[in-house]
């Protein structure tokens, strides 16, 4: 677990992949989801203006459309996360993440080949 934790902790993209995954698979990590920017037309289709307009201003109360990233939170309001800030908060929950991943190893596809090795050697270890 504490070589999957650093490989983490050290590649980001990964335990983006990684989050992304495990919600898709059963949203554990829900708190974690986060779309990218590009995408806020789409995910927005359908609400009114002022719909939108209150899911703003009832977010974070800064919102910033020039971030990379955008959530919407508990209770349905929007706010924003650049880069850093989204690797922070992979960081503060890294503990999660890797339950999550240990928990539901059997259920995702991972793509990453040193991710995919660590697991498999946790799985011969679990049937020895």
């Amino acid at each position: 677990m504490k070589n999957i934790k650093e490989y983490l902790l050290n590649n980001m993209e990964v335990t983006k992949e990684v989050v992304h995954y495990l919600n898709s698979w059963n949203s554990c990590l829900d708190y974690l989801e986060v779309c990218n920017m590009e995408d806020l037309d789409e995910c927005l289709e359908g609400y009114e203006p002022s719909e939108i307009i209150n899911m703003i201003f009832y977010g974070d109360g800064t919102f910033n459309p020039n971030c990379d990233y955008f959530r919407f939170n508990a209770y349905g309001n929007l706010e924003s996360l650049d880069e850093y800030d989204l690797e922070c908060e992979y960081k503060l929950y890294i503990d999660e993440i890797v339950e999550a991943l240990l928990e539901n190893m059997d259920n995702i596809d991972i793509f990453d080949d040193e991710l995919q090795d660590m697991l498999d050697k946790i799985r011969e270890e679990k049937e020895e």
